[in-house]
């Protein structure tokens, strides 16, 4: 998986946890991936993948730290394992902290935790992209919505979302945390592997509560 979708990902992961970020901000020559604002602190995020080259993003990392205090990394286990292990050794970058992508979900590993805050960057002014309203309605497309209804009251597995929504088995499981927040999908009890999943009446009634919102056809919605 290259890096461009794993920061497509973590953009949604973003705006399904209602952080407020900016994506691609430009630091001198350099560009930083995205700078996240929690508990009124303005934090650097870079995005790695397995295969990125080790030195250059500790290159990077030392760079980035110039201007934001709090650092973290997103990236494969694998990928943190050895920079840690670079970090421990070097004795640089201690503070940062990680991110574990896997499966198409985002696992904190560890916080930042520099001794003390700073931000060294030209005036950001980041928001939401859209409000909370907003936010839970708009997040659906229209071939979702199709799937809801082509599986209510039945149940499907993790290679169905890929068969349906046409998307990666990583994006599939990152869809599923997505509506699990929301309690509209749960696991279904069957004895055998892979897992199933059915999506639940909460669901379908928030679906027909804002049907008008969404402007799509009602018998996409109808029940």
């Amino acid at each position: 998986m290259n890096e461009l979708i794993i920061q497509d990902l973590f953009e949604r992961y973003l705006k399904d946890h209602k952080i407020i970020y900016k994506r691609e901000y430009r630091l001198n020559n350099s560009f930083i991936d995205f700078v996240i604002k929690v508990e009124g602190k303005l934090i650097g995020v870079e995005i790695k993948t397995s295969y990125s080259n080790l030195y250059k993003t500790i290159g990077q990392l030392i760079n980035f730290s110039r201007f934001f205090s709090h650092l973290i990394l997103v990236a494969p286990k694998n990928f943190i394992e050895k920079i840690n292990t670079i970090i421990k050794d070097s004795g640089v970058l201690n503070h940062i902290g990680f991110i574990i992508f896997e499966n198409g979900e985002f696992q904190h590993l560890k916080k930042p935790n520099p001794p003390r805050y700073y931000f060294r960057g030209k005036t950001l002014k980041i928001k939401h992209t859209c409000s909370k309203k907003e936010f839970n309605i708009s997040r659906f497309e229209e071939k979702e919505l199709i799937f809801f209804k082509k599986y209510k009251n039945k149940w499907f597995m993790v290679s169905d979302i890929v068969e349906n929504l046409k998307i990666s088995f990583p994006a599939a499981y990152h869809f599923i945390s997505s509506l699990r927040r929301f309690g509209f999908i749960k696991e279904v009890e069957r004895g055998s592997h892979p897992k199933c999943f059915k999506f639940t009446e909460e669901l379908y009634s928030f679906l027909a509560k804002y049907k008008d919102y969404l402007n799509l056809n009602s018998k996409v919605l109808k029940k």
